[in-house]
């Protein structure tokens, strides 16, 4: 009996140290963008060309960052991932301040761009600085795009 309850032990503390803790920071619009075009996230997974850049670009309301403390400090890391064919590889890590985003009327934009996209499956991953969480937008927290040639 021991050694079950010590087994189930070691799986649930794997579990726990493989969770990926979520931010209280939630965007309001996820959108990627190519040019001026929007891509929605649902799209990207059909394939898209892309010739010059990609940008993966979050917006999140105003009035959201009024509430958080020390927001000037806000820090979101972008983290671009290229799928292999047997795992993926991390291929660019863009660290965007508040100072960096777009102020619009309604909205706050934190954006990533990415050059020289390769064809195949591109992820992006993004971490806030204010609570080490990954940002989630409705149930995805892995931005991913399908690039075509």
């Amino acid at each position: 009996m021991k050694k079950i309850l010590i087994i189930s032990l070691i799986f649930l503390g794997s579990l726990a140290a493989n969770a990926q803790k979520i931010s209280n920071l939630k965007p309001t619009f996820v959108v990627w963008q190519k040019g001026r075009n929007n891509i929605s996230l649902n799209d990207a997974k059909f394939g898209v060309v892309i010739k010059d850049s990609i940008s993966l670009s979050l917006f999140f309301n105003n009035h959201l960052f009024e509430t958080i403390e020390n927001y000037e400090n806000t820090v979101l890391e972008f983290r671009w991932y290229y799928y292999l064919s047997t795992r993926k590889s991390l291929m660019y890590i863009d660290k965007v301040n508040y100072k960096e985003a777009l102020k619009q009327k309604d909205a706050i934009v934190y954006s990533s761009s990415y050059k020289s996209l390769r064809p195949g499956w591109w992820e992006v991953q993004v971490i806030s600085s204010t609570d080490k969480g990954f940002l989630q937008f409705g149930s995805t927290m892995k931005y991913q795009i399908f690039v075509k040639k």
